[in-house]
């Protein structure tokens, strides 16, 4: 008897490691094909990746650097010499994602392979996450696996990737989302009804209800503030539904108690984490990103025509094109990021749209005869359109993402990125559809099956063309930050040219933004203090302000003790006496200690005249 009732109590468990995994096995799939596509091997895992735009990735780099520097992501003295840089204040990073590269610090310190490792394992954990995702959704597990990699292996991820998102990219928290969907949309579509229903006792069944809740909650809370404010807009909408829907049917108002309690310990989480954010520390006086006006809302806004045509990388070249000739002629919100939808969820949005309408239509109360007129019927069917016809409110140019920006924050501006949680819920939609209509294996597995092969050329076939990772080993600065270190003392501080604010600041001529933190990214032994990198609107970030004239430079030299000077000549294209005149101050402009190899000379080095 004792032993049977031991097989039963670890019976559910078997099941959970079970679906682990094939879990992991789903995200082992979407990694190799991630990284076959990109062309990552051994050597281009270890470079910097300089992709299409290279500010936001050098960023990206700093933080991966500073981690190992500052595991708890305080102050960092590398940086921001004379005083420091401190990155807890600047919420460019996730928690979660600032914990697994803590992590990654303890096998190496370098912050370019700790991010590219980063960048790849994206692909494992979205697709992890994705497969648990449509699995609460009660597909068959083949459906469930596919439709995992098409959402990992979305445009908008290889996109993000180009972009230097790294952060944005890693979109595991949408699928979590999506499940906590179906735990507010009631008993119906909650994935742990079942699980505790079967609980033994009131406390197992209270354990069983809390355990998800927290879980995924707080999860959802650690990731990227974009997937958390829009988890709490789509989860606040199907509470609102419910309301009503109580108030109609006259049902019990305590119904509407667990959809509550989700939805508060989210905002829960989320709070504790923004009032942690909110302290000065003696030091920040000034919001982050405190210039951000909500007007820029209807500037990174989406656009329907975009979200549902195939992305320009498309393996499908001629449909490509088309998308390129509306983008090189419409002249509306052309600033904002590209969607990225995969054909496979286009074609389900439209699906969606017509699904409401027939909804809207459709009047018979009892359960039809046929199994297309049981999926309109469908519990699931219905709350993933209902969140997915709110999203694309937000989503789109004027919507309701702008009156968001202008009432409560402008912080959350580019909307178009509500475009991955519309995939996952049209993906969801569609994963739905078919494990509904085609119960018979030999329909659903043909149908499956050439999905998937769509989606294998439309989202594959065209990145390595549309996505160059640039990789590069950075030999030139690397031995001129490499003399550097073996020249100057430790401690050293170098005061780089031109004196240029962090974060955001923009280009310099043709430095690009964020290009000074290269050198500390690329540094041997971390023995120098580099002055870039202090946080602007914190006392840190005052001390080289305003520092426009030669005399106010050589004041500051000497207050500062700096001992050395490093000059970016691509910051003076037009005007190369502007660093002569300050350099004059401290140093022999005509002797630079060191000059980078590079075949512009790029990088000088002078050391500050000890007198």
């Amino acid at each position: 008897m004792r032993v049977t009732s031991a097989i039963a109590a670890f019976a559910p468990w078997r099941t959970v490691l079970r679906e682990i995994v094939w879990a992991t096995a789903t995200g082992l799939v979407s990694l190799v094909a991630a990284a076959v596509t990109l062309g990552i091997n051994a050597t281009t895992l270890g470079q910097r990746w300089q992709t299409n735009i290279a500010d936001d990735q050098a960023q990206h780099y700093l933080v991966a650097k500073a981690i190992t520097d500052v595991p708890l992501l305080g102050p960092n003295d590398r940086m921001g010499f004379p005083t420091f840089q401190n990155l807890f204040f600047a919420p460019n990073y996730d928690p979660a994602s600032a914990m697994f590269m803590i992590f990654e610090s303890l096998f190496t310190h370098n912050g370019v392979l700790i991010l590219n490792i980063y960048h790849l394992l994206g692909f494992f954990t979205v697709a992890f996450a994705g497969y648990f995702f449509f699995t609460a959704l009660r597909v068959r597990r083949f459906i469930a696996i596919v439709f995992a990699l098409v959402f990992a292996l979305a445009p908008y991820h290889f996109q993000r990737v180009s972009f230097g998102h790294g952060f944005v990219a890693n979109y595991w928290a949408v699928a979590l989302v999506g499940i906590l969907l179906l735990m507010v949309a009631g008993p119906k579509t909650n994935p742990f009804q079942g699980w505790i229903d079967t609980a033994e006792t009131r406390g197992m069944r209270a354990w069983r209800r809390w355990l998800p809740i927290i879980t995924l909650t707080l999860l959802v809370s650690l990731s990227l503030s974009y997937y958390f404010v829009f988890a709490a807009i789509i989860l606040a909408t199907v509470i609102a539904a419910r309301v009503v829907i109580t108030l109609v049917e006259r049902e019990k108002l305590r119904t509407l108690l667990w959809p509550f309690v989700t939805v508060a310990a989210l905002v829960l989480f989320v709070g504790v984490q923004l009032a942690i954010l909110s302290l000065d520390f003696g030091d920040r006086y000034a919001q982050y990103f405190g210039e951000r006006s909500a007007g820029e809302s209807e500037v990174h806004a989406g656009k329907i025509t975009t979200l549902v045509l195939p992305w320009v990388g498309t393996g499908f070249s001629s449909l490509g094109a088309i998308t390129q000739r509306y983008l090189d002629g419409t002249t509306v919100s052309i600033y904002a990021e590209p969607p990225g939808t995969p054909i496979v969820a286009a074609g389900a949005m439209i699906l969606i749209v017509i699904f409401i309408l027939v909804r809207l239509m459709y009047s018979r109360t009892t359960v039809p005869p046929t199994a297309l007129g049981r999926f309109i019927m469908d519990d699931r069917a219905s709350v993933l359109a209902m969140a997915f016809l709110w999203g694309l409110l937000f989503y789109t140019v004027s919507g309701l993402g702008a009156i968001f920006s202008f009432v409560v924050s402008p912080e959350i501006r580019a909307w178009v990125r509500m475009s991955i949680v519309l995939i996952a819920l049209a993906l969801g939609f569609l994963a739905v559809l078919i494990d509904r209509v085609l119960t018979p294996l030999k329909f659903a597995v043909p149908v499956v099956a050439f999905l998937a092969i769509i989606a294998v050329v439309d989202q594959l076939g065209g990145v390595r063309t549309a996505i160059d990772l640039q990789p590069t080993d950075d030999a030139d600065l690397r031995a001129f930050v490499s003399d550097a270190e073996q020249l100057l003392d430790d401690d050293c501080g170098v005061v780089q040219l031109p004196l240029h604010a962090y974060p955001a600041a923009g280009p310099v001529g043709i430095m690009s933004d964020y290009n000074q933190a290269l050198p500390y990214i690329l540094a041997t032994d971390n023995s120098l203090r580099w002055s870039y990198g202090a946080v602007v609107g914190s006392i840190s970030g005052d001390y080289w302000e305003n520092v426009t004239t030669p005399a106010a430079f050589e004041a500051k030299i000497a207050d500062s003790g700096a001992c050395a000077i490093e000059v970016d000549t691509f910051a003076y294209p037009d005007d190369p006496t502007a660093w002569r005149d300050l350099v004059e101050t401290v140093a022999d402009p005509d002797d630079p200690a060191i000059v980078s190899t590079d075949a512009d000379n790029r990088y000088l080095l002078f050391t500050v005249d000890p007198r």
